[in-house]
């Protein structure tokens, strides 16, 4: 987070705006998941609870990252005392899918898409034991089936499933928001023209990622 957000943030935290209660809440992430993009993602939802929000909206567009945070964030979103809304800005691939399954209320741009591929796992350079590459296949395979979990309860009736667990595990997806309507991870897609940014009574936070 560079220093002038950070402080801004800080400042917000500690002497909250008088924000207006019909105010809504939107919180603008164009990044990749990483620790810090979603420690980010914390303060801003706190923040928000601070000022009074009565519903959040998530407008993310990511080509996701680290899984871990995925999850945390994940996490952080269903257990808000208020409804969120995530709309996909243009790209929600990958770990960013888990953060936007979240939402009670999932909308899409006409021209957004969304990405499921298999996952990995990052390795470094240095040398590695044999328990140390079982306990990364056991990692992987966990975060498989948690992933499935995740997807499967936020689908769960659509019109048109999608197996899962064939794109975790052995080839990647490419999905418009058309079938991820049928497909259930989307729950209505709108024009770009008539879901433009409110300027009325809106409070927008952001997350830059750094």
């Amino acid at each position: 987070m560079d220093t002038l957000q950070h402080q801004s943030l800080q400042s917000h935290a500690t002497q909250p705006q008088n924000i207006p209660v019909e105010t809504v809440h939107v919180i603008h992430m164009a990044c990749p998941i990483t620790p810090a993009s979603i420690q980010q993602l914390h303060n801003c939802t706190l923040l928000a609870l601070q000022e009074g929000a009565q519903r959040l909206e998530l407008r993310i567009s990511s080509l996701g990252g680290c899984l871990a945070s995925g999850f945390a964030a994940y996490g952080l979103l269903r257990s808000l005392p208020v409804p969120v809304r995530t709309h996909n800005n243009g790209n929600v691939e990958s770990a960013a899918v888990v953060i936007y399954l979240a939402g009670s209320e999932r909308t899409a741009a006409t021209h957004s898409r969304f990405v499921i591929h298999p996952l990995n796992w990052g390795t470094g350079n240095g040398s590695v034991d044999h328990n140390r590459i079982v306990e990364w296949a056991d990692s992987l395979n966990f975060d498989r089936d948690r992933y499935r979990t995740i997807f499967d309860e936020a689908t769960d009736g659509a019109q048109i499933p999608i197996d899962i667990l064939k794109h975790l595990n052995q080839e990647a997806i490419i999905i418009g928001p058309a079938d991820a309507e049928s497909a259930g991870i989307t729950t209505r897609t709108v024009a770009a023209d008539t879901h433009k940014l409110p300027f009325h009574n809106v409070r927008h936070l952001w997350i830059s990622g750094f």
